[in-house]
């Protein structure tokens, strides 16, 4: 029987060979895709989705959110998209958003505030190949952007149900309190 490690593994191999790739985008430029993301299922790990309430994705399908900000190294928010290439009705290749992952560093410590997939990508593994790459972007502390981060959360201890506490535990997220200094 394979384990859940396995499982993810495989996933993520799954995804790349599938041609997913990532990157960071700027959150005005996607976000009517990124609405059509949440709306996708009705029910996900924290329970409804908003965004699948018609009335609720009309107001946000019609928001103009402004890009993501950089303007200081150690104070920022970011979004990191999956994306597939498609061929539309015309028989012109685009690229889908079929995940993505909204992240904020504040200080030394980086909240990862959202990960979702398409509902008709998670059997592809998406998710944690997106998880995967941000990773990898994070570790490899090349970027300006993550160099000095000390901490990265990802909700707390209560949020989510039994698997979603596993994958945390997988991933060796460990509790830990923290406060403000001087807040």
């Amino acid at each position: 029987m394979r384990t859940r490690r396995q499982r993810n593994a495989e996933h993520k191999k799954k995804a790349r060979s599938l041609g997913y790739v990532a990157r960071q985008i700027g959150r005005g430029t996607y976000y009517s895709e990124m609405v059509d993301v949440q709306a996708s299922k009705l029910f996900r790990t924290g329970g409804p989705v908003l965004a699948a309430i018609p009335m609720v994705r009309k107001a946000m399908a019609s928001a103009h959110p402004s890009d993501d900000w950089y303007g200081c190294p150690v104070h920022w928010a970011a979004v990191w998209g999956a994306f597939i290439k498609e061929h539309d009705g015309s028989g012109i290749e685009r690229e889908k958003l079929a995940a993505y992952c909204f992240i904020r560093r504040v200080g030394n410590r980086l909240h990862l505030v959202l990960i979702i997939g398409h509902a008709a990508h998670l059997r592809n593994g998406v998710v944690p190949f997106l998880f995967s790459e941000i990773m990898h972007w994070l570790l490899d502390r090349q970027d300006p952007h993550v160099v000095g981060l000390n901490y990265f959360q990802i909700g707390a201890i209560e949020h989510g149900r039994a698997a979603y506490l596993e994958w945390k535990r997988r991933y060796q997220f460990r509790p830990f309190v923290y406060a403000w200094a001087d807040a």
